[in-house]
């Protein structure tokens, strides 16, 4: 997944490409959403929903958001303004599936960052 900022902060857009490692394209999608960080969350979530939807009991989710992969792996969630989004991906990430979520360059996720400028246009 990728997001991209178009004129200010305050609007975010984000693209989402799901394959199989053999490059079988299965689905994308792409939007804009208000908040920077509040976006990004609310996306890892409903991609994680998608993939166990979908079936599927692997996924690795990459994202150029390195302020949302280090809320979800290290900081602790106390009073946060996000803090139901971070508990529910941490709580969708714990189910018996193989699921990480690492942090990319949005230069090597070429195809999530195609389909991120469609939702910030």
């Amino acid at each position: 997944m990728d997001g991209s900022v178009q004129g200010t902060w305050l609007r975010s857009g984000f693209g989402e490409l799901c394959d199989y490692h053999g490059g079988v394209f299965l689905f994308d999608f792409f939007g804009r959403v208000q908040r920077l960080v509040s976006g990004d969350a609310a996306l890892v979530l409903h991609v994680e929903i998608l993939v166990l939807h979908h079936g599927f009991r692997h996924d690795e989710c990459l994202s150029d958001s390195l302020v949302l992969v280090n809320l979800l792996w290290c900081a602790p969630i106390v009073i946060y303004v996000y803090a139901n989004e971070l508990m529910d991906i941490r709580n969708l990430m714990a189910k018996d599936w193989d699921c990480s979520l690492s942090h990319s360059l949005r230069e090597d996720n070429m195809y999530a960052n195609a389909l991120t400028k469609f939702g910030v246009l």
